[in-house]
């Protein structure tokens, strides 16, 4: 029985060495860098990130804990369904390349909410930044808890010391190593979580009786959906809730999250951020793909017989048990999955807390630093506020994880959920900014020290959604801003 399989020692091994090669990157950034302190450096990797980093960064954020636990306990209760949602991303990465991420990266900002203080007010950017720190905190708390739930079922980890290992591994290397640590390591934890998807889907294959078993099982059993058109908004998946809706809810994390923007906004050139989010199509239609069928293979092996209930206690912890019912017997395999679970929520997490770290920073901090003080601070000074701020936001999120247990049954609602409740309104904010000129903030234009009133563009309203361009290289290679301003797409 699956009960009686535990942890080897091979297992542990691999377990413990996903967390100090994480924590050993963070540790090699912090050193490195230690001469060339300043927040550009810490938060944005020096704007000099290279595509191969920074795609798998891409990636690894949007492929957390919750997709690896939720997507094949969805498709065991649903049917294949869910796989229509990969086709939303066939929308949504050329609209977020050409529409959204070349305002960004022309703008040279460091927060995306810099850019809502252009085109509105103040007022804006700050509700903007804090809207996104509540969905942050809200979603990382949830991916903290998800492989919590794996580590209690396979290796009889109590839940409270689970979340506190994960939570102060993630939070050491970002707030000493800056975002170089958080990409590296979520390059590497990347790595992990494609080979632990992989060596699941061919072991569990064999085991329970190869792909044709696996196809015919839930062909039998009329899982192999993929044509429910339906228009009632009460089916729970058909192809337009999936393809519509999926494509908003992306378009929430690769058109205004900042996460995925501090990514963009790390890379040297526009073209380079276009071609690492374009990297990314094929590898979630793969990782989507992957997902769905470990979800065929948890039917074919345990069909109508649902171990929640009787074995088990929650739907969540069904990939643990499979592993351990499965492939228990497989020296290090069981803890080869723990860590592609482990590394799955670690990159997220990392990716969160930077991007946290970044919009206080730049959006709260240091407003409210000139507010008081009239004067700047200095950049040593500012990336050492940099790092508390990132371990203050670590240990919040440390503490709201163990609060996600009541918040719902299912992992992946619970996380739909968040994006749809908060990120929506957040992403109507920058499409109405960038798309709909008649939308203005009532701002004198003397109040916005990136507006120059001499220029017509501005009146007592403004009349166009406007974004700098045209940055040009002076002689000693530095970067200028002219005062030249353009309308935005479409207009």
């Amino acid at each position: 029985m699956a009960e009686e399989k535990k942890f080897g020692i091979p297992d542990y091994v691999i377990f413990v060495l996903t967390l100090v090669i994480s924590a050993g990157i963070g540790l090699f950034y912090a050193w490195r860098d230690k001469r060339r302190q300043s927040t550009e450096n810490f938060l944005l990797g020096g704007r000099q990130m290279s595509i191969f980093p920074v795609t798998l960064s891409l990636m690894a954020s949007f492929l957390s804990a919750v997709l690896v636990l939720g997507v094949p306990t969805e498709i065991y209760y649903h049917g294949t369904m869910y796989w229509v949602i990969s086709f939303s991303n066939i929308l949504t990465f050329p609209v977020a390349v050409h529409a959204f991420l070349p305002v960004f990266h022309r703008l040279e900002i460091s927060s995306a909410y810099e850019y809502l203080e252009v085109r509105f007010s103040k007022t804006i950017r700050t509700m903007g930044c804090i809207v996104f720190q509540v969905q942050m905190l809200l979603y990382m708390a949830v991916v903290l808890y998800a492989p919590a739930l794996a580590l209690n079922q396979v290796m009889g980890f109590s839940m409270l010391l689970s979340i506190l290992v994960i939570g102060l591994v993630c939070t050491f290397y970002t707030a000493i190593g800056g975002l170089k640590a958080v990409m590296w390591t979520d390059a590497f934890q990347m790595i992990i979580v494609f080979i632990g998807l992989l060596a699941l889907v061919i072991k569990a294959t064999v085991e329970v009786g190869g792909f044709n078993h696996v196809w015919e099982t839930a062909k039998q059993a009329e899982k192999l959906q993929a044509d429910n058109f339906n228009t009632s908004p009460f089916e729970r998946h058909t192809f337009w809730t999936l393809a519509v809706g999926g494509f908003v809810t992306s378009m929430t994390i690769y058109g205004s999250n900042q996460a995925m923007i501090q990514r963009y906004l790390s890379m040297r050139s526009c073209r380079s951020a276009q071609a690492a989010l374009y990297w990314n199509l094929p590898a979630s239609l793969i990782f989507t793909t992957l997902l769905v069928y470990v979800g065929l293979v948890l039917f074919a092996r345990y069909g109508t017989n649902d171990p929640v209930g009787c074995i088990i206690q929650r739907r969540d912890q069904m990939i643990p048990w499979l592993v351990m019912d499965v492939l228990g017997d497989y020296a290090g395999f069981p803890g080869l999955m723990v860590a592609c679970i482990f590394s799955a929520s670690l990159s997220t997490v990392s990716s969160g807390v930077n991007a946290l770290a970044l919009t206080f920073m730049t959006d709260v901090f240091r407003p409210l630093h000139h507010f008081f003080t009239k004067s700047t601070i200095n950049e040593r000074r500012a990336t050492l506020y940099s790092k508390l701020i990132a371990l203050i936001f670590g240990f919040l999120t440390i503490g709201m994880a163990f609060l996600s247990e009541k918040m719902g049954p299912l992992i992946l609602q619970i996380a739909l959920s968040i994006f749809g409740m908060v990120g929506g309104p957040l992403l109507s904010l920058f499409v109405m900014a960038m798309f709909i000129p008649c939308v203005n903030s009532w701002v004198e234009p003397d109040e916005n020290p990136w507006i120059d009133a001499s220029y017509p563009h501005f009146t007592y309203t403004c009349r166009r959604s406007l974004y700098f361009s045209n940055f040009q290289r002076d002689k000693t290679n530095s970067l200028k801003r002219e005062k030249q301003w353009e309308m935005a797409w479409f207009l």
